[in-house]
């Protein structure tokens, strides 16, 4: 839904902040290189600490970010706060796939599994009218307060969640981390300057 709310909401999100349609689009990006790059270390941590608390608590760090989103007052603001959520989806994607192999079995499994495949369509179309609405009749601000409850409703339900135990011997390869985490971000930063740089440059 946030990735969704940011292009929808840019002509409010304009007009209010005074920055450029590029400088909204930039925290889209900023959301998505964090998302890329610490994804597989999401998946780690949560195999060493326990996929339960890495969600609830990046349930929460997520919430903060959509909060902070809410009552952005700049460009940095609007970055500074995709970078949160984008490193919270990191982890969260991982842990989510491990609770529904731990808590549902036969057709729920399947069925819990599909709606989250389903799951960023459908907030896509959602973010279509309901953040196009509130940004029209309230404030593009509005519609990114809701995700923080929303984060809050989902960090209270959680504890319905049995916990998956801890995998012992995980080690982190920081060093790898870190490489990987620079090499998407230098093949985004090739590709979303193409036209500027040209092929062999970019």
């Amino acid at each position: 839904f946030n990735v969704n709310a940011i292009p929808v909401s840019m002509g409010p999100i304009v007009d209010d902040l005074g920055v450029s349609a590029t400088a909204v689009g930039t925290a889209l990006v900023v959301y998505s290189l964090f998302v890329a790059g610490f994804v597989m270390l999401g998946a780690k941590i949560g195999k060493i600490v326990g996929e339960r608390l890495v969600f609830q608590v990046t349930v929460l760090l997520h919430g903060a970010a959509m909060l902070l989103m809410a009552f952005a007052t700049s460009a940095e603001m609007m970055n500074i706060a995709q970078a949160g959520a984008g490193l919270a989806a990191a982890l969260l994607v991982p842990s989510l796939v491990v609770l529904i192999a731990a808590n549902y079995r036969g057709s729920q499994q399947s069925q819990a599994l599909g709606v989250l495949a389903g799951s960023s369509a459908l907030a896509g179309a959602l973010a279509f009218f309901i953040a196009g609405a509130l940004g029209t009749l309230l404030s593009w601000r509005v519609s990114f307060g809701i995700l923080a409850v929303v984060s809050v409703v989902a960090f209270v339900l959680s504890f319905r969640l049995k916990p998956v135990p801890r995998q012992r011997g995980i080690q982190l390869d920081l060093v790898g981390v870190v490489l990987s985490a620079l090499a998407v971000a230098l093949i985004m930063l090739g590709f979303n300057n193409l036209n500027a740089w040209g092929l062999l440059v970019g």
